[in-house]
């Protein structure tokens, strides 16, 4: 497992491009993976990415389980100093009762009928709602939520093919303590809830207590 860093500069077109539309984000991540069709890449290689606000200005955060190459990338990505890691020795780190600080976008839906048509999911409307569904998920991923709390929501606008769609991903933080490694490594590679594809579902971890 690898986990990529970049610092996004905000004045590159390209980047300009990325923000507007998550699916050229998406295309532009999936290009450190040429070998394998976009198509297959979340089965086969379990892509995620996530990006983050902080002080320093924008990042972004690509979490895979191949080594990719990032030398064919746009101007205004700007990878950081030893990405990508290698996250082998967290890996090994994961232990029952290992306490750690959590960070999540994620979309919590249940799917509902439309007509004749498929299900589509629907965000959840209330925060009992979508406490409920993250603590389902932390039973059925190998983890307790020790704290956390809404922090926000966050939109990704799609345009592809003459359609566009708006994702509303909702953010999480907290602490969690892990129940079973085995289960909560697999929900930390292949990620939480819908949306993968355009910037959900990726957990960022840290150290209990910081």
């Amino acid at each position: 497992m690898y986990l990529s860093l970049f610092y996004l500069d905000r004045s590159a077109p390209s980047v300009r491009q990325c923000l507007r539309n998550a699916h050229d984000m998406h295309r532009t991540v999936m290009s450190g993976f040429a070998d394998v069709p976009p198509a297959a890449a979340r089965c086969e290689l379990g892509v995620l990415y996530r990006l983050q606000e902080v002080r320093e200005g924008l990042r972004l955060y690509v979490l895979s389980e191949a080594l990719p190459d990032w030398s064919g990338l746009k101007a205004g990505f700007h990878p950081a100093a030893g990405s990508p890691k290698d996250l082998s020795g967290l890996r090994e780190a994961m232990s029952p009762g290992l306490a750690l600080s959590f960070n999540l976008l994620c979309i919590p839906a249940k799917k509902v009928k439309c007509g004749t048509k498929n299900s589509r999911r629907r965000l959840l409307t209330t925060p009992e709602e979508r406490a409920a569904w993250l603590q389902r998920k932390a039973e059925q991923n190998g983890f307790a939520l020790r704290w956390f709390r809404e922090d926000g929501q966050e939109r990704a606008y799609v345009r592809r093919a003459g359609e566009s769609a708006v994702h509303t991903g909702v953010r999480f933080c907290g602490e969690l303590c892990v129940e079973d490694p085995q289960r909560f490594w697999q929900a930390f590679a292949s990620g939480i809830g819908a949306g993968k594809a355009y910037g959900m579902g990726m957990m960022m971890l840290g150290r209990a207590g910081i």
